[in-house]
């Protein structure tokens, strides 16, 4: 049977936060190593004045969550977070995991299911700081009372657009995904770039700290297009306000058409490849400002134009 792990809360806003929050890092690294992916994490609401009547007290939801280690800040509404911040200081509830599911316990005649009723335990071994500042595996039987118990899911966790781009970083191909199938570039295409972007903002760190090994590393993108103010607007669009994440189109080399665009993006990215640089997601690359200098300047020295026909996947 999955095993249960019970923590405080001061409510069930899954929609303006969806993290399973720590104020310690040890504890969440802790949990990290224990709970397994079919186990389930309880959320029980603390007998506080900050927790919302009705949730005093009792079960609120069950939730599993996912894996990887992530700042709480990624996965709040930054209104939501700046009021918590302002209410209780900028030390708390940081470590956290992403929520993957939530099942809400349905409401009896009394109200949500009460702790003391459902988890004497915790009463009478006096467990309400362990349930309040780290966390609690419920033994077989509790979980199978709390398992009986019944749920309706959740479907509104919020989801920032910085947390759905950092979580692209760890796992897939972030921004807008190119148009499918292939196309073969064309001497009569017209002039097209050779660009550089940075990504910037105020989240940049929280966002990108998963792929940089240093405060001197950023993320950029390389690529080529016969418009590339028209594919940093598309790139931004996806991403959140400008002030939080947003792409910045450093240079920019225009050649007489798209094949020699190519060659150069290419010839940087050999360049990157040889100096042992972090390259990801196909255009991005992690690296310092004066690494991507001396490739950028590199590759505009020794790039070749090829003598075959040039086959890519359909960007624009």
């Amino acid at each position: 049977m999955p095993r249960i792990f019970a923590s405080g809360v001061f409510g069930s806003d899954y929609d303006l936060w969806g993290a399973w929050s720590f104020s310690d890092r040890k504890t969440r690294d802790k949990l990290a190593q224990t709970i397994a992916d079919d186990d389930w994490c309880l959320a029980i609401g603390m007998t506080s004045p900050h927790t919302p009547q009705h949730e005093r007290g009792r079960l609120l939801a069950l939730l599993q969550i996912g894996h990887e280690a992530v700042d709480t800040r990624e996965l709040v509404e930054p209104e939501h977070w700046r009021r918590t911040v302002e209410e209780h200081g900028n030390g708390k509830w940081l470590h956290a995991f992403p929520i993957r599911r939530v099942q809400r316990f349905i409401p009896g005649p009394g109200g949500l299911p009460l702790r003391r009723e459902v988890l004497p335990r915790i009463d009478s071994e006096n467990r309400y700081m362990q349930v309040g500042r780290y966390y609690l595996e419920l033994d077989e039987e509790e979980a199978a009372v709390v398992f009986r118990l019944a749920r309706t899911e959740e479907t509104a966790i919020f989801r920032s657009s910085a947390s759905m781009f950092a979580a692209a970083l760890r796992k897939t191909r972030a921004g807008p995904p190119p148009s499918p199938g292939t196309r073969v570039l064309s001497t009569l295409s017209g002039p097209a770039a050779t660009y550089l972007m940075r990504l910037e903002g105020d989240a940049e760190p929280q966002v990108t700290a998963v792929v940089r090994p240093s405060a001197e590393h950023a993320v950029w993108k390389i690529g080529f297009s016969n418009d590339p103010a028209r594919r940093l607007e598309e790139l931004n669009a996806y991403l959140p306000c400008h002030t939080a994440l947003r792409w910045k189109l450093c240079r920019q080399q225009w050649h007489s058409d798209e094949i020699n665009a190519y060659s150069l993006e290419q010839r940087i990215f050999n360049l990157v490849e040889a100096h042992g640089i972090h390259r990801f997601k196909g255009e991005m690359i992690c690296a310092r400002a004066a690494d991507v200098d001396t490739c950028w300047t590199e590759g505009l020295r020794s790039a070749s134009r090829p003598s075959h026909e040039i086959i890519v996947r359909a960007y624009d």
